[in-house]
C-alpha cells in the first residue's frame, strides 16, 4: 500500500477521475438497491414500521458517528501514519465499536421514553451489535481513501448491499417487521468489514500494539471531527425527532419515505465526488489557488449531477412515488416536492466539508453545525404542529438561508468568492430548469392519455435526459464529453 504522498498533477487527476468512475458505480449500484429495497419493503410493511425504524435509525446513527472515534479523516489528512501508530488506531476503532454497542443497550429505554413508544426498545437493542461490526472496517476504509483506491471499494460496497438488501426482504417477508432494516443492516456491515479487512491485510495488517502516545495530533483533529459530527448529524436528523415525538411514527413513516426519495443525490450520488474531494484536496492544501480552483469544479460536477435528478423527481412525484414505494404512499408525494428543493441545497452545502478539512478547519465545520442544530430544532418545533408538510416547508426555507450564510464564512475562512460559488452552479440550474419544462409539458399529454406509470415515468426520464444533454451543449459545449472522455481514461493513466 502507498504512503499517499508524491503524487504529482497528471497523476493525482487520474487517480481523481478514477475513484469518481469507481465510487459512482458504486453509489448507482447502491441507489439501485436502497429502490429495490423501498419498492419490496414498501409494500410488506406498514407506515407505522417504517417509522419506528426511523425512531430507532436516529438513535443508531447517532451511535455510527462515534464509530471511528473521528479518526478516519485524520488519516486521510495527516497522509502518513507508521504501521504502530496505524495499530493503536484500529484497536481504539474496535473498543469504541465495543463500548458504543453497550452504551446502547443500556440507553433504548430511555430512547423509548422519549419517543412514548416502548417498541423501540427492543430495535435498538439488536441494532447494538451493528457498531462492533462496523469497526472492523473503519481503518481499513480510511486506508484505501487515502490512497485513492476507490476501484478496490467498490465492488465490497456493491456485494454488501446485496447482501443487505436480501436479508432485509427476506426477513420481512417472515414477519420481523421493523426488526428486517437492522437484520439487513447487520448482514451489510458484517460483509463489508470483512472484505476491506481483506483488501488490505497483504500489506498491512493490525499488530498486537496500543500505545495511547500515537494518537497524539490525531485526537485532536479527530475530536474535532466527532464535535462536528454530532452537530451535523442532529442537525440533518432533528426533523424526524421532532417528527416522531410529537407526531408518532404513524405520520413519522410517509415523512420517512419522502425524505429517502428526496435525499437520494445527497446521500448517494453526492459522494460520488465529495468522497474522493477530501483525499485529492487534502494533497493540494498549501496551494490555496489550485485548491478553490479544484473545490469549484467539485460544486460544479455535484451541481450537474443532483440538480436534474431532484428536479425531475419533484416534476414526477405523484407518478413516481407510488410506482417506487406503493399506492399507499401518496400522501408522501407533496412532502417528496418540497424536500426535494431542500435537496438542492443541501447538496451544494454539503461539499464545503470537504474544502474545510482539506484547509484543516474541522472546528469552523463545527461550530457552523452547532447554530444550525440549534436554529432548525427550534424552528420545526414551532411548526410540527400544523403537520408534516409544514415541517418540509420549514426544512426548504432553512437550507436556503443556511447555504447564504455558509457562502460568508468559507469567503472568510479559505478565500472563496461568493460570485464563483454561484457561478459554478449557475449552468447546471439553468440547464435544470429547461429540463424541468420540458419533462413538465410532455407529462400533461402522457398522463391524459392513462398510459401504465412505468412507462410514462420511463418517457419522462428520456425526455428529461435528452432535453438537459442538449441543454449543456448550447451552454458548454463539451463538457459531458470531457467528463466522459476523462472516466473512460482514468483507469489506463492511474494504472
Amino acid at each position: 500500500m502507498t504512503s499517499g504522498g508524491g503524487v504529482d498533477r497528471a497523476s493525482l487527476r487520474a487517480h481523481a477521475a478514477s475513484g469518481v468512475k469507481w465510487t459512482a458505480l458504486s453509489s448507482g449500484a447502491l441507489f439501485a438497491c436502497s429502490l429495490a429495497q423501498l419498492a419490496v419493503l414498501g409494500r410488506l410493511l406498514t407506515p407505522a414500521d417504517f417509522g419506528l425504524m426511523a425512531m430507532a435509525t436516529v438513535v443508531l446513527g447517532f451511535a455510527y458517528v462515534f464509530a471511528d472515534a473521528g479518526l478516519s479523516n485524520a488519516v486521510v489528512y495527516k497522509q502518513h501514519s507508521s504501521r504502530n501508530i496505524l495499530s493503536t488506531l484500529y484497536w481504539t476503532n474496535v473498543l469504541v465499536g465495543v463500548a458504543l454497542a453497550a452504551c446502547l443497550w443500556l440507553v433504548s429505554p430511555l430512547a423509548g421514553l422519549f419517543y412514548r413508544d416502548p417498541a423501540v426498545v427492543g430495535l435498538l437493542r439488536l441494532a447494538a451489535y451493528v457498531l462492533p461490526v462496523v469497526a472492523l472496517g473503519q481503518l481499513p476504509l480510511a486506508l484505501l481513501e487515502r490512497d485513492l483506491a476507490f476501484r478496490r471499494i467498490a465492488p465490497i460496497e456493491i456485494a454488501s448491499a446485496v447482501v443487505g438488501i436480501v436479508v432485509a426482504i427476506g426477513t420481512a417477508a417472515l414477519g420481523q417487521g421493523p426488526r428486517s432494516f437492522v437484520w439487513g443492516q447487520l448482514a451489510t456491515a458484517a460483509v463489508r468489514s470483512l472484505g476491506l479487512l481483506g483488501l488490505v491485510w497483504r500489506t498491512w495488517r493490525p499488530s498486537l500494539h496500543f500505545a495511547r502516545s500515537d494518537l497524539r495530533g490525531y485526537l485532536g483533529f479527530g475530536a474535532y471531527q466527532l464535535g462536528e459530527r454530532t452537530v451535523n448529524y442532529w442537525a440533518a436528523n432533528v426533523d424526524y425527532l421532532v417528527v416522531g415525538r410529537f407526531l408518532g411514527p404513524e405520520s413519522l413513516g410517509p415523512y420517512t419515505v419522502a425524505y429517502q426519495l428526496a435525499a437520494v443525490p445527497m446521500q448517494r450520488m453526492n459522494p460520488v465526488l465529495t468522497r474522493v474531494a477530501f483525499p485529492v484536496l487534502a494533497r493540494t492544501q498549501s496551494d490555496s489557488e489550485r485548491l478553490l480552483r479544484g473545490y469549484l469544479k467539485l460544486v460544479k460536477a455535484v451541481a450537474f449531477l443532483s440538480f436534474p435528478l431532484l428536479a425531475g423527481l419533484a416534476v414526477c412525484a405523484s407518478i413516481a412515488v407510488p410506482l417506487i414505494a406503493g399506492g399507499g404512499w401518496l400522501q408522501a408525494v407533496p412532502i417528496v416536492q418540497v424536500l426535494c428543493v431542500m435537496g438542492a441545497m443541501k447538496v451544494l452545502a454539503s461539499t464545503t466539508g470537504s474544502l474545510l478539512l482539506a484547509k484543516g478547519r474541522a472546528d469552523v465545520g463545527f461550530w457552523w453545525n452547532v447554530f444550525t442544530m440549534v436554529v432548525t430544532a427550534t424552528c420545526l418545533i414551532l411548526v410540527v404542529s400544523e403537520g408534516i408538510l409544514m415541517v418540509a416547508l420549514a426544512q426548504a426555507v432553512l437550507s436556503i438561508i443556511f447555504l447564504a450564510l455558509l457562502l460568508g464564512i468559507l469567503k472568510r475562512v479559505s478565500g472563496l468568492s461568493v460570485t464563483s460559488f454561484v457561478g459554478a452552479a449557475a449552468r447546471p440550474l439553468v440547464a435544470t430548469g429547461i429540463m424541468a419544462t420540458a419533462v413538465a409539458a410532455v407529462l400533461i399529454p402522457l398522463g391524459m392519455a392513462a398510459l401504465p406509470a412505468a412507462l410514462t415515468l420511463s418517457c419522462c426520464a428520456f425526455v428529461g435526459a435528452a432535453s438537459y444533454g442538449l441543454a449543456w451543449r448550447l451552454l458548454e459545449k463539451g463538457y459531458i464529453r470531457s467528463m466522459w472522455r476523462e472516466m473512460i481514461g482514468s483507469q489506463e493513466r492511474s494504472s
